[in-house]
């Protein structure tokens, strides 16, 4: 899905293949993007769930609003957050950026089949 809030590094067909490349060992993972409403690409797919991740407290206020409008969207469609484990609360795409602008060795935050993806888009915006 697209957020228009954000500016990503990456186009969505970009995010989907790294997105593949890191799950392709595990099964029954299907890669996908839409610049539908999520309610509704929910619907087209047969999907009565989407599952959300939570980093913090601060998350949970947007993505539960969120829920409640694809509710109302789609009423046969309900969304289970799950939170981040400990170590990963704290981050985000924009702390990570920041750590590659100023030269910091990223392998800690990102997976390893993604970094010289990464590392080359930094390059590219310099």
């Amino acid at each position: 899905m697209y957020n228009c809030e954000k500016s990503p590094m990456f186009t969505p067909e970009e995010r989907a293949e790294l997105i593949r490349r890191v799950t392709a060992d595990i099964p029954n993972v299907a890669v996908m993007h839409s610049d539908k409403l999520l309610a509704d690409f929910a619907r087209e797919q047969g999907s009565s769930i989407i599952i959300k991740g939570l980093r913090a407290v601060s998350d949970f206020e947007r993505e539960f609003q969120m829920a409640l409008m694809n509710h109302k969207l789609n009423p046969g469609l309900d969304t289970m957050f799950l939170t981040a484990e400990h170590q990963f609360m704290y981050l985000s795409s924009s702390a990570v950026k920041e750590l590659a602008r100023y030269d910091a060795d990223v392998s800690d935050f990102l997976p390893a089949a993604i970094i010289p993806d990464f590392k080359a888009r930094m390059m590219e915006q310099i």
